[in-house]
């Protein structure tokens, strides 16, 4: 059989199909009024899941699939069922029969509601069963493209079909990375980051699937020169981030992952489902007939909708994988999303790809959240390791420390693309934490100079969007000026060019902290402050007569009285005030 069949249309029915279809309605209608006890229930599922065992029927499949996605709808039944031999049962089913589309996508989201439903019961999740659920979808994926050139043109309505597999498959990875039930995750590096890879671009403008590599991806030589010492956490400083870094999983994918099951109930191959006790076969009927009766070109905002979650869900993934293996590891796959030159007139994508050319804003957002995953990851490698000297062209060959710096140009380049391009609030934000992050990371001193300043110079003019993004960029400047040793470049441009751009942002916080709009706004606008002042940079338009009065200004206030931080940011301020002019009074 094709592995790319398109939605099966209604099979005819044979009587003992019709009496078995009917028996799995019966007992659907039996649980949702509460007449089942669990001792008849067991009983009940047995032969179910015996048929369930030797049947080749597609429609059965598909009803006791049903079946099962209404049982783990409801956690209090979800002891009907020995939940890992089930979740076996269904992975075999998936890898070994040769089903259509629909029936691979019944068994995907039985798998995923098992492992959501069940977490207690999966706390290490079998290898082996990720490694069977990725060969197979690249496996499908390679004949596809292989079909696809064959026939020179493929059917909507099975592109849409094989994007919502491409697209369950993506969460059941997630669900396992993000809840930690995958043991030795670096074992399966290759594989989960190769097939994350080739779906963070899936659908993207100019992104052709069959010239991309299907398959493993393989570390670079990146990580074979770090010492263990440098590759390697302190075990409390680890459990610490292990901690943080889980919970914020928790509240982030969590959400996101129930929104999607939402949205999936309009999916076009939904069948027969069981809603409130009622089957409701002629609205799903009538839904289908309704997709399959519209032309294609109605029917591509949906494929382009399935093709962005792909790509959102895949970020997020990665996301998860990067929190969670050993940086020493991550690190060596840093040259397989993030370029080392401008790729003028190559194709290659990578995540500032993604960044920069995503329709979705999700998607960029995400995206942005990724590569300030990696640089947070690979920061201690970063700020010992690059160099940019221009005495390296002398070398017949790239160092380490030239390829590390080349990826860090790169990824300035990227934003100061960014900032010229991106409206939307959302973007702007996540770019800006990220842009913290890298500014953070990059050991200025030994880069050509320029690359630091030419995006405070574009990120000044974000102090006139809305209150969010003026915060955001506040904290970008707080970065910039904490670094230690303070990078010749910024001190030059403090001098120089950036003196406009210094008293735009004093003036900025010394209106912002007078006034006490915003408690955020203020407590930022203190922040920078004290970070100015601790920089021992001198500016005219800040003294300490003007630090003083500020400071009695704010006194006045009640907010100054019952906000801790804005009285931590009040002291600071005075005290660095006549640390850096002791004989201004």
């Amino acid at each position: 059989m094709s592995v790319s069949n398109s939605v099966d249309s209604s099979p005819h029915k044979s009587r003992r199909e019709q009496q078995f279809c009917a028996h799995i309605d019966s007992i659907k209608k039996q649980l949702q009024s509460g007449q089942l006890n669990e001792a008849k229930c067991i009983a009940a599922f047995d032969p179910i899941l015996d048929t369930f065992r030797k049947s080749d029927s597609e429609l059965l499949l598909c009803e006791i699939c049903d079946l099962f996605l209404f049982v783990f709808s409801h956690e209090n039944r979800s002891h009907f069922f020995d939940t890992r031999d089930l979740l076996q049962l269904l992975v075999t089913k998936l890898i070994v029969r040769q089903t259509s589309l629909k029936s691979q996508l019944k068994l995907l989201k039985c798998i995923k509601a098992i492992l959501k439903v069940k977490e207690s019961d999966f706390a290490n999740i079998n290898s082996n069963l990720v490694l069977s659920l990725v060969n197979k979808v690249n496996e499908q994926q390679s004949a596809r493209i292989v079909e696809k050139i064959d026939s020179d043109n493929e059917d909507i309505m099975t592109e849409i079909s094989w994007s919502r597999v491409v697209l369950n498959t993506v969460r059941i990875l997630k669900h396992i990375i993000s809840g930690r039930k995958l043991e030795n995750i670096e074992k399966l590096l290759n594989n989960i980051l190769g097939f994350l890879k080739f779906y963070i671009f899936y659908g993207l403008p100019g992104y052709i699937v069959n010239k991309a590599h299907i398959g493993p991806l393989y570390a670079s030589h990146l990580n074979q020169y770090i010492p263990d010492e440098m590759a390697n956490s302190s075990p409390n400083e680890k459990k610490q981030k292990s901690q943080k870094r889980r919970k914020q999983r928790k509240k982030k994918f969590g959400k996101n992952d129930d929104a999607d099951d939402r949205e999936d109930e309009i999916d076009v191959l939904s069948s027969n489902e069981f809603n409130k006790g009622t089957t409701t076969p002629s609205d799903s009927e009538q839904s289908a007939s309704e997709y399959v009766n519209q032309s294609p070109i109605n029917l591509r905002p949906i494929l382009k909708q399935s093709n962005a979650k792909i790509r959102i869900n895949s970020y997020e993934c990665l996301c998860c994988i990067v929190q969670q293996a050993e940086k020493k590891f991550i690190f060596g796959y840093w040259s397989s999303f993030i370029p080392d030159n401008s790729g003028v007139g190559t194709t290659e994508f990578s995540v500032l790809t993604s960044i920069l050319k995503d329709p979705t804003l999700k998607a960029r957002r995400i995206a942005l959240c990724f590569l300030r995953e990696m640089l947070i990851s690979g920061k201690h490698f970063v700020l010992t390791l690059a160099e940019e000297k221009r005495n390296h062209s002398k070398h017949p060959f790239t160092t380490l420390s030239q390829t590390l710096a080349s990826m860090i140009t790169e990824i300035h380049r990227c934003f100061y693309l960014l900032l010229f391009a991106e409206t939307n609030t959302d973007v702007l934000l996540q770019a800006l934490k990220c842009m913290s992050t890298l500014i953070s990371v990059t050991p200025y001193n030994r880069f050509d100079s320029g690359l630091l300043t030419t995006l405070l110079n574009k990120s000044i003019c974000l102090l006139n969007c809305e209150r969010q993004v003026q915060n955001s960029c506040l904290a970008l400047f707080i970065t910039a000026f904490s670094l230690r040793p303070l990078p010749n470049e910024f001190v030059n441009w403090s001098n120089s060019e950036g003196n406009q751009h210094i008293e735009n942002l004093l003036n900025f916080c010394f209106e912002k902290t007078s006034s006490m709009e915003s408690i955020v706004l203020c407590n930022e606008s203190l922040t920078f402050l004290s970070t100015f002042l601790a920089s021992n940079i001198s500016h005219k338009s800040l003294s300490l007569t003007k630090v003083m009065n500020l400071a009695i200004n704010i006194s006045s206030h009640e907010l100054a009285l019952i906000n801790p931080v804005i009285q931590s940011n009040f002291f600071k301020n005075p005290r660095l005030g006549f640390k850096v002019h002791p004989n201004a009074l």
